[in-house]
């Protein structure tokens, strides 16, 4: 696992190349179950800053506001809550 990854950091693999391997293992194979568990512990993690981190999820929460969703908070905040409040 760790040459295969090396080898795509590295360019010798394209992408392409990688998923044709990694979509033709079935579930019973050692490398599919292997880089299966591998990106539930990176989940995990991910989940686990999420929940404990609340300049993470301010940051994520503000990134996917669309225009107009970002233009509610901001009426909002200006005539409902003190405009110190919003960061």
């Amino acid at each position: 696992m760790g040459q295969f990854y090396a080898s795509l950091e590295s360019g010798h693999t394209t992408a392409s190349v990688a998923l044709q391997r990694l979509v033709s293992c079935t579930a019973k194979n050692h490398f599919y179950r292997a880089n299966r568990d591998l990106g539930r512990i990176f989940k995990t993690e991910f989940l686990l800053s999420y929940l404990s981190e609340p300049r993470l999820r301010a940051r994520i929460r503000l990134e996917h506001v669309s225009p107009i969703e970002w233009e509610n908070v901001i009426l909002y905040g200006q005539y409902v809550l003190n405009p110190d409040d919003i960061r």
